[in-house]
């Protein structure tokens, strides 16, 4: 491929500050979701005064299932940005997804060169799993995934220095972080990575080096430093077991037969449409002597090498979800990316085949946002969408002209559509989930309920399961910890599903029903 001209290189930083404002745009808008209000209440309950810094509840029962270093960056957050507020919760995950960026463009452009570079760095922020959803929810995987990243890359790093000490300590240092961030897989990453990186360039013995045994050293300090004072509050045996089993629950030994198998032959593509569409230059990697020309430098061959050993660990687990995998997406785009840059007069039919189709999809996109004031749901948006829209449409219908004229390299046009459609995004879907929805619905009852008992205490009955949204966002407007209580009293308030209501005589001063389940806001008589 020709080298990126000087508008390419112009478009290029419009697309980097693109990125930035449309990964804020609207961030705090939509209420908690999916898993977001459960890490918050952790969080927040950690930093209450009944609480602990070291010891994770939720809704005050101890909670096993992750360690505790993405609370404690929710906490730093929640006093940064003036409390638990959705855009505190969330900015963790753009930051962590930026870094991601940042980090893949650092690294392409010191091993490989500035071109190469930026377009592995646009490659990966392409990927719309996570840049239309997980870099914008805040949830532990897009950090655990930039901690797991600079513990793959710190290794090649200090090998091409032949810096032995630094590499060993560097790199178990990052799997301890990501040990108390999500638990085992972080020893997986490390471990497996080494072993390949040594054994490949056959320096196995340089396994067995002092380093190698003090990088373990540390990792056992920071890891087993936390639980030792963890044990200082409790029994962190069943905190142990949980971390374990969270690590194999979603192998082939949980799934039937059929389903793991089923897996084998629908992990390539999803794995593949997860990182689109930046993966779309997987075209260019079917020729010969693929592995001939990844030899030719040494930071490819490394991240092909790190990406074979780490996916079986997700290929061969029916149950893994596609953002455990965030991490090993640079490491495959990079390889992508490498045989785009180096494709030759060879590969120009491939070339025409991926501009051609990068070309189709910038024109679809240019109309797409025409239809926006007519969704029925984007109604309450209007007038401004009118003005949104066609300002969409504009300037994604200049970036089609452009690669139409050949102006503009595929790859930088089809980040800079792809980022207004992110931006189409954050102006209209993200909005729509706050004016309605079963988040907006749950916030609502919340508020509604700290209202009627004027931010008293509020307790569950017998363990009644109340939304992990309504949960936190009552909590956090009352100040009190929703504690389970298993024998109600006339002297508090309780929320309690129908179905665990006691024969008790009663007052109801709210109900509500969601997902088939009525859940009341009672007191209870004295008699």
């Amino acid at each position: 491929m020709k080298q990126l001209g000087p508008l390419d290189k112009k478009a290029v930083v419009l697309a980097a500050v693109l990125l930035c404002v449309v990964l804020l745009v609207n961030l705090g808008v939509q209420p908690l979701r999916l898993e977001e209000p459960r890490r918050a209440m952790i969080a927040w309950e950690m930093m209450h005064p009944e609480g602990n810094l070291l010891v994770p509840t939720l809704t005050g029962d101890i909670y096993y299932n992750k360690p505790p270093v993405f609370n404690w960056l929710l906490i730093l957050s929640f006093n940064l940005f003036n409390g638990p507020s959705e855009f505190a919760v969330r900015i963790i995950s753009v930051l962590s997804f930026a870094g991601m960026v940042l980090l893949s463009f650092l690294a392409g452009r010191k091993y490989v060169g500035a071109q190469y570079g930026i377009l592995l760095g646009l490659s990966f922020a392409l990927a719309s799993h996570i840049l239309f959803v997980f870099a914008g929810l805040g949830e532990i995987d897009s950090f655990y995934s930039l901690v797991s990243l600079c513990s793959i890359f710190s290794i090649f790093y200090f090998f091409e220095k032949r810096q032995i000490w630094p590499l060993f300590l560097v790199s178990w240092f990052f799997a301890a972080v990501g040990m108390l961030t999500k638990g085992l897989p972080s020893v997986a990453f490390v471990a497996l990575t080494l072993l390949a990186c040594f054994i490949y360039k056959k320096q196995w013995r340089k396994l067995f080096h002092p380093a190698s045994f003090a990088g373990g050293l540390l990792f056992l300090l920071i890891a087993g430093g936390y639980f030792y004072l963890y044990s200082l509050h409790g029994d962190p045996s069943g905190y142990l077991k949980q971390l374990l089993s969270e690590s194999t629950q979603r192998t082939a030994a949980e799934k039937s037969f059929f389903q793991s198998v089923a897996h084998l032959f629908t992990f390539p593509p999803m794995l593949v449409g997860i990182a689109a569409p930046g993966s779309l230059l997987l075209i260019f990697c079917f020729r010969k002597g693929f592995w001939k020309d990844v030899r030719q430098n040494p930071f490819v061959e490394f991240c092909l090498i790190a990406f074979l050993v780490n996916i079986p660990v997700y290929w061969l687990s029916p149950g893994a979800r596609p953002r455990y995998m965030y991490m090993l997406l640079p490491l495959m785009l990079a390889v992508f990316v490498w045989f785009y840059v180096t494709a030759g007069e060879q590969q120009r039919l491939k070339h025409r085949l991926y501009r051609g189709f990068v070309l189709g999809l910038c024109g679809l996109a240019s109309v797409a946002p025409l239809a926006l004031p007519f969704i029925p749901k984007l109604q309450f948006l209007l007038p401004q969408l009118w003005a949104q829209a066609a300002l969409l449409s504009a300037g994604m219908a200049i970036v089609f002209v452009l690669l139409l004229k050949k102006k503009l390299n595929p790859v930088v046009a089809l980040a800079l559509v792809t980022f207004l459609a992110r931006l189409g995004y954050g102006l209209t879907v993200l909005p729509g989930r706050a004016h309605e929805g079963n988040a907006h619905f749950h916030k609502q009852k919340a508020l509604e309920v700290a209202k009627t008992i004027n931010q008293a205490a509020v307790y569950r009955l017998d363990s009644s399961q109340i939304k992990f949204t309504t949960s936190f966002y009552l909590q956090a407007a009352t100040g009190h910890i929703l504690h389970n209580r298993l024998q109600p009293d006339s002297s508090a308030w309780y929320l309690v599903t129908k179905d665990r209501l006691p024969d008790q005589k009663h007052r109801v001063f709210m109900q509500w029903e969601s997902e088939g389940r009525q859940t009341l806001l009672v007191r209870f008589s004295g008699e």
